[in-house]
């Protein structure tokens, strides 16, 4: 169930002001057109208003300077970020550690802690290091010697592959590949190819979030590098030696060559392709 929270205490949450009603219960976040009784909405630009006829939501949060509504209001001078931060609070719950299902393969020597979800057919090879309130769900594979921090969530059929590392907080979509070998191959006269073996690792730093199908190649030697907070979209391809800078955004289908260095806050969008080196 969403929480239910006061309109002040939404606003404390995100550093806004109230206008209106400070005890107004809300209990969840909607659209403009999709908001009834009990909602708050949001407005990101004054140049929309007024609001919608027939707007049913209780509240709404608006930007600095967007004058007086008819309904109470959260003002707020970044009002996506408050939208986003507000709506995620209100569908948070608390974590349900449901331990090890029965058909989950776990290797020797892991540590797991009791404060665990991980779900049916994982597989989870040997010396893996789980963190507190680690969720993995169905179908994951989880290398041997990877450790993986706290508040990380798996989703389904990822595959991690050893001796890689995981921040705390990280969120894996459907079907992301961690640890793949790196593309490398030496090419003689005659046009044959020999691959190159990739004997590095992956370092997936803290609240980093990989969209569902992304890949994040290891290194040929030493570490491919996403840093903290960097947001990857679906089908997103990271090569092997790259370092993400933290805070980075990249978009679908952006496709990063190997030993490619991005700095901080980088925002490449889809289909956007960096060439190595």
């Amino acid at each position: 169930m969403p929480r239910e929270q006061t309109l002040q205490q939404l606003a404390d949450l995100v550093g806004g002001s109230v206008a209106g009603d400070p005890q107004l219960v809300v209990c969840g976040l909607n659209g403009i057109e999709q908001a009834g009784p009990g909602e708050i909405t949001f407005l990101l630009d004054a140049r929309h208003l007024p609001l919608p006829e027939g707007c049913r939501a209780s509240a709404c949060i608006v930007p600095t300077g967007c004058g007086p509504l008819p309904l109470s209001t959260i003002v707020t001078d970044q009002p996506a970020v408050a939208a986003a931060r507000i709506h995620a609070f209100l569908l948070e719950q608390p974590f349900a550690a449901r331990g090890v299902h029965p058909s989950a393969v776990v290797g020797s020597d892991c540590r797991i802690p009791e404060q665990v979800s991980v779900g049916p057919l994982v597989c989870l090879g040997d010396r893996v290091v789980l963190g507190e309130r680690v969720t993995i769900h169905p179908g994951a594979v989880i290398g041997s010697d990877t450790t993986i921090g706290d508040d990380t969530v798996i989703h389904a059929n990822v595959t991690v592959a050893e001796r890689c590392t995981i921040g705390s907080r990280v969120i894996l979509h459907h079907g992301a590949v961690i640890g793949s070998d790196g593309f490398g191959f030496a090419t003689d006269n005659r046009g044959n190819h020999y691959r190159k073996p990739q004997v590095g690792t992956v370092r997936i730093d803290d609240d980093v979030e990989i969209g569902a199908n992304a890949c994040v190649d290891r290194a040929a030697f030493g570490t491919t590098w996403v840093q903290a907070g960097t947001k990857m979209d679906n089908l997103v391809m990271v090569g092997h030696n790259v370092v993400v800078g933290a805070n980075s955004i990249l978009v679908a289908q952006t496709g990063i060559a190997g030993s490619t260095t991005l700095g901080r806050n980088v925002v490449l969008g889809a289909k956007a392709g960096v060439a190595g080196h």
